[in-house]
């Protein structure tokens, strides 16, 4: 069986961003739950979220996710449940 590994988050060779379902995520939690901080433009979704996000995800830790989620956005429980429902999740990990 193979391991998984994790992309860089930066494609130079294409110029273009990985995790882009990630991120696209990250984006719409930051206008529901941050709107002064709208980010329409993937790209403007910090890199070190993303990192840390994918390293979650593939390691499941699920609950450091919800905390880190909770922390990052000042979501209440029932939000973060919503965010890390299974639906969510295996759309983020289409990403990886």
């Amino acid at each position: 069986m193979a391991a998984l590994a994790i992309r860089p988050a930066y494609d130079d060779d294409h110029h273009k961003l990985k995790f882009p379902h990630t991120r696209a995520l990250l984006a719409a939690l930051t206008r529901q739950h941050k709107p002064s901080e709208d980010i329409q433009d993937l790209s403007r979704v910090p890199h070190a979220l993303v990192s840390k996000v994918v390293s979650l995800l593939v390691e499941e830790r699920e609950d450091d996710l919800k905390v880190l989620l909770k922390d990052t956005y000042d979501m209440d429980g029932q939000a973060v449940s919503t965010a890390c429902g299974y639906s969510a999740v295996a759309s983020w990990i289409y990403d990886l």
